[in-house]
Protein backbone atom coordinates (compact mmCIF):
# COMPACT_ATOMS: atom_id res chain seq x y z
CA UNK A 1 0.00 0.00 0.00
CA UNK A 2 1.62 3.03 -0.93
CA UNK A 3 1.29 6.07 1.70
CA UNK A 4 3.66 8.53 1.17
CA UNK A 5 3.03 11.87 -0.08
CA UNK A 6 5.64 12.21 -2.94
CA UNK A 7 4.18 11.61 -6.44
CA UNK A 8 4.02 7.61 -7.04
CA UNK A 9 6.24 8.10 -10.77
CA UNK A 10 8.74 9.47 -8.88
CA UNK A 11 9.42 7.12 -6.02
CA UNK A 12 9.18 4.21 -8.10
CA UNK A 13 11.75 5.79 -10.79
CA UNK A 14 14.12 6.46 -7.58
CA UNK A 15 13.02 3.14 -6.25
CA UNK A 16 14.46 1.09 -9.19
CA UNK A 17 17.39 3.25 -9.80
CA UNK A 18 18.60 3.16 -6.18
CA UNK A 19 19.25 -0.60 -6.18
CA UNK A 20 21.43 -0.17 -9.11
CA UNK A 21 23.24 1.99 -7.79
CA UNK A 22 23.65 0.78 -4.44
CA UNK A 23 24.44 -2.43 -6.07
CA UNK A 24 27.07 -0.94 -8.44
CA UNK A 25 28.82 0.79 -5.77
CA UNK A 26 29.41 -2.00 -3.37
CA UNK A 27 30.58 -4.25 -5.87
CA UNK A 28 32.64 -1.41 -6.97
CA UNK A 29 34.27 -1.37 -3.38
CA UNK A 30 34.43 -4.93 -3.10
CA UNK A 31 36.42 -5.47 -6.04
CA UNK A 32 38.60 -2.85 -4.77
CA UNK A 33 39.21 -4.40 -1.54
CA UNK A 34 40.17 -7.41 -3.10
CA UNK A 35 42.73 -5.52 -4.80
CA UNK A 36 43.82 -4.16 -1.60
CA UNK A 37 44.27 -6.75 -0.31
CA UNK A 38 46.10 -9.12 -3.27
CA UNK A 39 48.71 -5.94 -3.09
CA UNK A 40 49.23 -5.27 -0.03
CA UNK A 41 47.83 -8.51 2.37
CA UNK A 42 48.54 -11.24 0.76
CA UNK A 43 51.60 -12.40 2.19
CA UNK A 44 51.12 -15.12 3.84
CA UNK A 45 54.01 -15.55 6.40
CA UNK A 46 52.16 -17.05 9.16
CA UNK A 47 48.83 -19.72 9.67
CA UNK A 48 47.01 -16.62 10.63
CA UNK A 49 47.34 -14.33 7.94
CA UNK A 50 46.18 -17.66 5.43
CA UNK A 51 43.19 -17.66 8.07
CA UNK A 52 42.71 -14.05 7.86
CA UNK A 53 42.64 -13.88 4.20
CA UNK A 54 40.43 -17.17 4.03
CA UNK A 55 37.79 -14.94 6.13
CA UNK A 56 38.14 -11.89 4.13
CA UNK A 57 37.17 -13.62 0.90
CA UNK A 58 34.26 -15.95 2.82
CA UNK A 59 32.79 -12.72 4.35
CA UNK A 60 33.07 -10.89 1.13
CA UNK A 61 31.10 -13.02 -0.88
CA UNK A 62 28.60 -13.42 1.92
CA UNK A 63 28.10 -9.71 2.00
CA UNK A 64 28.03 -9.12 -2.08
CA UNK A 65 25.12 -12.14 -1.96
CA UNK A 66 23.32 -10.17 0.89
CA UNK A 67 23.71 -7.16 -1.23
CA UNK A 68 22.31 -8.76 -4.32
CA UNK A 69 19.23 -9.93 -2.84
CA UNK A 70 18.52 -6.61 -0.83
CA UNK A 71 18.74 -5.03 -4.37
CA UNK A 72 16.33 -7.31 -5.81
CA UNK A 73 13.93 -6.78 -3.32
CA UNK A 74 14.09 -2.93 -3.43
CA UNK A 75 13.64 -3.39 -7.50
CA UNK A 76 10.24 -5.86 -6.41
CA UNK A 77 9.09 -2.94 -4.26
CA UNK A 78 9.19 -1.09 -6.97
CA UNK A 79 7.64 -2.99 -9.98
CA UNK A 80 4.73 -4.05 -7.55
CA UNK A 81 3.90 -0.16 -6.92
CA UNK A 82 1.86 -0.63 -9.67
CA UNK A 83 -0.32 -3.81 -9.06
CA UNK A 84 -4.19 -2.73 -8.30
CA UNK A 85 -4.87 -3.60 -4.06
CA UNK A 86 -6.63 -5.77 -2.72
CA UNK A 87 -9.45 -4.96 -0.82
CA UNK A 88 -10.62 -6.59 2.48
CA UNK A 89 -13.62 -7.79 0.29
CA UNK A 90 -11.57 -9.67 -1.94
CA UNK A 91 -9.64 -11.20 0.60
CA UNK A 92 -13.00 -12.62 2.38
CA UNK A 93 -13.96 -13.83 -0.90
CA UNK A 94 -10.82 -15.75 -1.90
CA UNK A 95 -10.31 -17.23 1.75
CA UNK A 96 -13.93 -18.03 2.26
CA UNK A 97 -14.42 -20.54 -1.28
CA UNK A 98 -10.65 -21.84 -0.55
CA UNK A 99 -12.12 -22.92 3.41
CA UNK A 100 -15.52 -24.52 2.36
CA UNK A 101 -13.63 -26.66 0.49
CA UNK A 102 -11.46 -27.78 2.81
CA UNK A 103 -12.76 -27.56 6.47
CA UNK A 104 -16.12 -28.96 4.96
CA UNK A 105 -17.09 -32.27 6.86
CA UNK A 106 -16.90 -35.74 4.76
CA UNK A 107 -20.44 -36.92 5.26
CA UNK A 108 -20.58 -40.01 2.54
CA UNK A 109 -18.03 -41.98 1.37
CA UNK A 110 -16.73 -39.80 -2.36
CA UNK A 111 -13.81 -39.41 -3.61
CA UNK A 112 -12.25 -35.65 -3.11
CA UNK A 113 -12.49 -34.94 -6.75
CA UNK A 114 -16.48 -34.69 -5.86
CA UNK A 115 -16.93 -33.37 -2.69
CA UNK A 116 -14.76 -30.20 -4.03
CA UNK A 117 -16.82 -30.18 -7.17
CA UNK A 118 -20.23 -30.40 -5.30
CA UNK A 119 -19.31 -27.55 -2.32
CA UNK A 120 -18.15 -25.44 -5.11
CA UNK A 121 -21.57 -25.79 -7.30
CA UNK A 122 -23.83 -25.33 -4.35
CA UNK A 123 -21.89 -21.99 -3.69
CA UNK A 124 -23.07 -20.69 -7.02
Amino acid sequence: MYRLRYPKLMVQRLLKFAPVQSFLCKFGFAVYLMVWWGTKLARYTSPADIALSVMLVIICSLLMATQVYGSWAVWCVATNMDRPRRTTGDLEKSTSSSTTTLTSPVVEDKPVESLVVSSTASQA
